[in-house]
């Protein structure tokens, strides 16, 4: 279920990050600390960023990672102590958390960190000069500590009993802990390349990776993921692999599309190359479907291939590129143009990632969910009757949901592993999707261009007399339950038929002059239907004019 994050507040010493952990665990929610997250960022440790650039830089730095921190949902949040002194930080952390402060005396604090060398604004080779600074730091904070919290907790008992007293206080507020105990599924995915297994299930990605890890022959493993998945699974992963005597690293990547690109790619090659990967090595991509595309692509050509594991964590990752082996990175203007199909080993999809996701990235999967609910009727039924469920990301809905999804997957991909014929109806949406993408110059998310996409290819099928106006609306409507637009208008890009005509010309597959479309017929009845361009344009001008 969707809940706000737990943000903890304190001067240096409180027990913010202490506290963090046992909420976290308490609550089997992800924990976050925003100082390691600055440090992954800018790849270097705090004491670093202070000597190179200063306080204020450092300032500049924590408010990003603060940014990408309270966009999450039902996360504990760690933060620094100066944290708060930026109104704009206040701002993003209020907007989606509870504020808690740990009230800790000055005793306390200088108890806890007289020994401690690592804090910039504290450093000093004299214990006095460093109490002074502590207490110059105290009265310049508390007040704001108090005026901004949402709750005050006294933080001088052990941490275990104040993670229990912030726990009572916040149960009596309306939180509520999930007790979902789901059953993992696993399903076998078979191609001519390679036969691969789907782990499917809640809060458990680790066991099936260690497992993998320990029953095979494996030289080394290296995660590629992003800054804010290291703080929030990696590195907790990373120990546990460590403790079972795994030789396993972690490169980190920024993971927007624009750094989706060969020049990223030779990056993540010297860093294989300096880690010794061998052919007997595994990469591990944990993350959404950029880390995906960028770690699988870079596994299928290192070495000229090695194995690799997806670790899909947002939803459209999950239901849509997690099966199937596509890798690619952009060039130019070009959206996946350098590719391959290099099918993983193994896919564990943990939909305990989907809990913290933030809502209009989860609402941007759906749009893929939808478009397999349309071709598998009995999904779209599904989402009809549990939409409300789903929506509030139900652990048992959104189970049901993404395994339905990986079923249907998995049945196109066994029959059509490199999209030359049945794999074609996946594409539903993604002719006029990927043009609306283009057009707009990619600022457009993936799952808002496919909707109108499925939109208006649904449009086209019913103009073109293969559908019936029913099931164009109870597409529409399906679509805007979910918070997904439905026209161009809705997108805000400005863009018309004529924008979007030539890109779909160009798109790859069209044949022989002729434009492919995967169309809905019925819900659970999707074809791939071949159009002379003019006949579409046609069509869909007299589409846009109706719905201006």
């Amino acid at each position: 279920m969707v809940g706000k994050n737990i943000v903890l507040s304190g001067l240096p010493g409180s027990g913010k990050t202490t506290v963090g952990r046992l909420l976290a665990k308490e609550l089997s929610w992800f924990f976050l600390d925003t100082d390691r997250l600055v440090e992954d960022l800018a790849g270097m440790t705090i004491p670093e960023i202070f000597e190179k650039y200063g306080e204020e830089k450092f300032r500049e730095m924590e408010t990003i990672a603060i940014s990408k921190a309270s966009k999450l949902k039902n996360a504990v949040i760690s933060t620094g102590g100066g944290a708060l002194t930026r109104r704009q930080n206040v701002k993003f952390l209020k907007e989606n958390g509870i504020i808690v402060f740990l009230d800790a005396s000055l005793d306390i604090l200088f108890s806890r960190l007289e020994n401690d060398a690592s804090r910039p604004l504290l450093a000093s080779g004299s214990l006095k000069e460093k109490k002074e600074r502590l207490s110059l730091l105290y009265r310049e904070r508390y007040e704001l500590y108090r005026q901004t919290a949402d709750l005050i907790l006294k933080a001088g008992e052990n941490p275990e009993r104040i993670a229990e007293n912030i726990l009572k206080e916040l149960y009596r507020r309306g939180l509520k802990k999930e007790k979902a105990i789901l059953e993992d599924e696993s399903l076998l995915v078979k191609t001519p390349s390679r036969n691969y297994r789907v782990k499917i299930g809640y809060k458990f990605f680790k066991r099936p990776l260690l497992e993998f890890l320990k029953e095979q022959t494996v030289s080394k493993a290296v995660i590629v993921t992003n800054p804010l998945l290291n703080q929030l699974a990696c590195g907790d992963f990373l120990l546990s692999a460590k403790k079972e005597g795994l030789n396993v690293d972690a490169i980190l990547i920024r993971d927007e599309e624009e750094r989706k690109n060969p020049e990223t790619l030779l990056e993540i090659f010297d860093k294989f190359a300096s880690l010794n990967l061998d052919r007997d090595s595994v990469v591990v991509a944990i993350g959404g479907g950029v880390t995906g595309d960028m770690a699988g692509f870079a596994a299928a050509t290192y070495m000229r291939g090695i194995r690799w594991i997806y670790v899909p964590t947002t939803l459209l990752a999950q239901v849509d590129a997690s099966i199937g082996g596509k890798v690619a990175v952009n060039h130019g203007s070009f959206k996946n143009l350098i590719g391959a199909f290099h099918q993983p080993s193994l896919v564990v999809t943990d939909i305990g990632f989907l809990d913290v996701l933030p809502d209009e990235v989860y609402s941007d999967g759906m749009a893929e969910v939808v478009k397999s609910a349309v071709i598998d009727g009995d999904l779209f039924y599904f989402l009809e009757e549990n939409a409300s469920k789903v929506r509030e990301r139900d652990p048992r809905a959104m189970l049901s949901m993404v395994a339905s999804c990986l079923r249907l997957k998995s049945r196109i991909v066994q029959e059509d592993e490199h999209d030359r014929g049945m794999r074609m109806l996946l594409n539903l949406g993604h002719t006029f999707g990927h043009a609306v993408e283009a057009a707009s110059g990619y600022k457009t998310t993936h799952g808002k261009a496919v909707s109108v996409g499925i939109v208006y290819e649904t449009w086209l099928s019913c103009r073109l007399g293969y559908a019936q106006k029913e099931i164009e609306e109870r597409i529409r409507e399906l679509l805007k339950f979910f918070n997904l637009p439905v026209s161009l208008k809705e997108i805000g890009a400005f863009l018309k038929i004529q924008d979007l005509f030539e890109f779909m010309k160009a798109d790859k597959k069209a044949t022989f002059g002729k434009m492919r479309f995967a169309l809905p017929f019925k819900i659970g009845d999707v074809k791939v239907v071949e159009c002379f361009p003019e006949e579409v344009k046609s069509v869909m001008e007299k589409v846009e004019g109706e719905t201006k």
